[in-house]
Parts: structure tokens; sequence; C-alpha cells
């Protein structure tokens, strides 16, 4: 970057530290977050690699995030906050490439970084212990090279740094996680077809640095399918929860959008459906009101007829090929394999709303008026609404297996019997661990029914999450309520569990 670009883009990276900082918590870990934690707490490497690998799940199928958090804990410490604060760095590298990708189009490039700030799907996973804002900074790389190849206005001729861009980006969005490689094949495939198709650019000139880069980033590409076969093999991936069809593809535009905040919070969804929206209509409806006005606004200013049809028509079916391809290809494992799609799946295409939002707005704000430039505000307020609800009401927490840990440690401490009916890793991560409690007085989950459970100690307390996931078999529910037992407390996505022969409630 030239200087006085850098000078300019200052301000926008302040900007993007703040809502980074704003957007990231220290609540409680949830069941996703946890099992990553466990990881990243392993003291050594070689007890790192053995709870990635020997744990199952998707966890292993996202190594240079777990790696990196591994790292970061090193560095920073165990707290929530500390955890979540590991995406700062990547959110930034993010804005950084957006930003040099559309740099011979400022208005755009400052608009593309201002609508990143004020996305409440980016605010939403930048207070998670998991790998979705790196997923987002490899496909804002890969998106800012894909920009620096194709656009008519860019520097020419193409040199080595755009390669670089890319080929980093590619590597960091397959590396962050399995899924990612499905996005970077689609769009690889789009380039290729684009530069055959696409005319009135010049070649890319390409010398033995380009090359030199495309060829290891080749080799890290191969070496990552290999390992991702492997962890195949031994079984590992996401857990099965149930295709929703057509649901889980709305529910999905739905956060990436930007309605999350404005929106009912997630154990709310999980709970009652549909019918979870309905106090929330109103202020869900006049955001889409909003986003669909800029969008429609911003169509009709576009100069259509003044387009060269020949080099843009290729640019946009392939534009469309990176956004649909990968849709169908996830919405059939999503039937083939019971693979639940949700909006987190789709980070990769963020980017693309970024820039394409930064488009709206940049477009609008410079329209001569004051219609166009006050519809564009309150739809960024209301974007910006939305991400402050999303981070600071209550309904938008996170499941408190702090608070539920805090309760169960406190009985343990009194001598009494606690059954953990919740994730194992949550439990570890805030102190309960059945190596250092004394046999008997604290139960975990395992495969539970209503002769099993006879053969334990009866509970003074019981400890229950989400019993769909955790009691699936209702063995837990149906015993409680046969045994005379109450509820004392509720926590997010916890009902802590008494006998009413006991008249202590917490």
């Amino acid at each position: 970057m030239k200087s006085d670009s850098i000078q300019k883009g200052l301000p926008l990276m302040l900007l993007s530290l703040c809502a980074a900082l704003l957007a990231v918590s220290g609540q409680s870990l949830w069941i996703d977050e946890a099992n990553s934690a466990e990881k990243a707490l392993a003291g050594t490497w070689n007890d790192f690699l053995r709870l990635l690998i020997g744990r199952g799940g998707s966890d292993a199928q996202m190594p240079f995030y777990m790696a990196w958090l591994w790292g970061w804990e090193k560095l920073s410490g165990s707290h929530e906050w500390a955890l979540r604060a590991a995406n700062i760095p990547w959110f930034l590298l993010a804005q950084v490439a957006l930003y040099w990708g559309l740099l011979h189009r400022p208005g755009w490039a400052r608009a593309s970084c201002v609508m990143a700030c004020a996305s409440p799907f980016l605010w939403q996973y930048m207070d998670e212990v998991r790998p979705y804002i790196m997923q987002y900074a490899g496909a804002a790389a890969s998106l800012a090279g894909i920009i620096r190849l194709f656009d008519p206005q860019a520097p020419s001729p193409v040199r080595w740094p755009v390669f670089l861009v890319l080929a980093a980006g590619a590597v960091v969005i397959c590396g962050s996680s399995m899924l990612g490689a499905l996005f970077a094949g689609c769009w690889g495939v789009a380039v290729l077809a684009s530069y055959w198709l696409v005319q009135g650019r010049p070649q890319w000139q390409i010398d033995w640095r380009g090359w030199s880069i495309l060829a290891v980033a080749g080799l890290g590409l191969m070496l990552l399918g290999l390992y991702f076969a492997w962890t195949l093999s031994r079984g590992t991936g996401a857990a099965k929860m149930g295709d929703e069809g057509l649901l889980s593809l709305i529910f999905a535009a739905y956060e990436v959008i930007g309605f999350t905040g404005l929106g009912p919070g997630r154990l709310e969804i999980r709970e009652q459906g549909i019918a979870s929206f309905l106090p929330h209509a109103s202020s869900l409806a006049v955001l889409a009101a909003l986003s669909a006005g800029c969008f429609v606004l911003w169509l009709w200013k576009l100069p259509i007829g003044k387009m060269p049809m020949r080099s843009v028509l290729p640019q946009a079916v392939a534009a469309a090929a990176c956004v649909f391809v990968p849709i169908i290809i996830l919405v059939i494992l999503s039937k083939l394999t019971g693979f639940r799609v949700l909006g987190r799946h789709f980070m990769p295409l963020a980017p693309l709303w970024i820039v394409l939002a930064g488009a709206v707005l940049s477009q609008l704000l410079a329209t001569p008026g004051r219609g166009a430039r006050a519809l564009v505000s309150c739809w960024l307020a209301l974007l910006l609404a939305s991400c402050f609800q999303f981070r600071y009401q209550v309904r938008h927490s996170k499941d408190d297996y702090r608070g539920a840990a805090a309760i169960a440690r406190q009985a343990l401490a009194r001598g009494e019997v606690v059954w953990w009916v919740a994730d194992t890793a949550g439990a570890r991560y805030y102190g309960l661990n059945e190596q250092s409690i004394p046999p008997g007085k604290l139960l975990l989950p395992v495969r539970l029914d209503s002769q099993r459970l006879a053969a334990f100690a009866e509970p003074d307390w019981v400890v229950v999450s989400k019993p769909d996931v955790y009691d699936p078999g209702n063995a837990v529910g149906s015993w409680l309520r046969q045994s005379g037992f109450q509820a004392v407390a509720r926590l997010q996505a916890f009902v802590v569990w008494r006998p009413s022969r006991l008249e202590e409630k917490y």
C-alpha cells in the first residue's frame, strides 16, 4: 500500500479494532466453545495432538484454527474473553485484505470496512471460540485477490503479491475448516473459467515468484486434502443433528444478512420454533424493508446500459456460481448425511455480502439529495442496533455452563451427590472432573436408561441442559418426575432440580 492509502486506512483499522473489542465478551463458554478450549488448554503439543485426534468430532477437521488457539492460549491465558480474543487478529487481517483489494475504489473500500464493523453476523462469531472468523479472513483475502485479478479498474498488470494474497487466503480458508475446502474449490474453478472467458483484461503476468507461490499453495492444499481424508477414515465429523431442508437455508440467510440481534435468541428458536419470531416481527420487518429498499435503489442507479456485457456477463455468472454451487452441494450433503446446515457454515460467503453491501453503501452515500443518504443511514443504524442487541441482550446469552457448574461445585463441596446431564467438556472447563471428585458424588452423561439410573446413588442435585441432546430417551426426565423432584433454578439453557422433600431452595 502507498503511504497515503495507509494513512487513510488507519482510522478504519482503529474502528475495526473497537468493533472487535465490543463484540468479544467474557460470557460463559457454551458446548462447542468448551470443546475448543479443552484442546487449547493442553499443556504440551503432544497432549494437544492427542486430544485433537483422539476425541474425534469436527475439531480434528479444523487444524489451523486449533493450532492457532493452542498457541494463543499460551500467551493470553484461558479466560473466556482471552480465548475469544483470538478472533480479533483475524478480523483485522480480513479488514486489511478487503481494503487492499478495493484500494483502486477508495469509497467502496471504506464502505466495505464499515459494513464489516456493523455486521451482526460477524459480531456473533467474533464472540465464539470457533474457527469462523479465521475462515472469514481466508475468504476475504481470496476475494481481495480475485477482485484484483478481474476488476477492470484494478492496477494492471497483475503481479506476484496478488497471487500471494489469493493463495494465502485459499490455504487459510481450507486449513481453518474442512468445509472451507468446498468453497475454495468452487472459487478456484470459477477463477479459471473466468480467465478463459473474460475479454478486455490484460493477461496475468506470472513470473517465477508467482509460480512459486502457486506451487507452494498447491502442495499445502494437497497435504490438507490428505489430512482431511485421513480424519474421515477415522470417523471424525460434525454431529448429525438432522436436516431441516429449506428452513435451514432461510435461517442461514437470516443470520448472514444481519437480522440475528433483532430477533429471538437461539434457545427461544429451539423451544418455540417459528412462533418465537412473532414478538420481534416489527423490528425485523423494518430491517428487511430498509435492506430491500437500499438494494433496489442501488440497482436502479446502476448504469447497466453502459456496461461492457461481453466481459461483465461471464463475471456475473462466475460470481453466481461461487455463491450457489457450494450451497447446492451443502444441501445435497445434508440430505445424504443428516448434517444440519446452519448460518455459520456459510461464513466463506460473508465477504461477498460485505463487499456487496459496501457497494450499496458507497453508491447511495454519494448520491445527490438527502433521500438516499437517509435511507442508507437508517439501514446502517439498524444493523448496529442488531449488533448491540445480540451482544448485550439477555435473550442472546450463551449457555450458562459457568453458573451451572458453580451450583454443582458448591453441592459437591458439601458432600452432596450431583447428576450432571450436560456437556462434559463444559463441565471440565469449569472444574467438574470425575478424577478430582470422590467416586459416586458426580455422575457425568452416559447412555442412561431407567435401569441404569436405579444403580446410581440418589442425587441431591440434578443439573440438566438441552434434554433433547443429553437425555434423548427422556430417562432422566421421567425419573425426576417419578421421584418427586422440582425445578429450583433456571439458568440460560439449564434447569437445576432438587428433591421436593428438601425444603432448601437454591
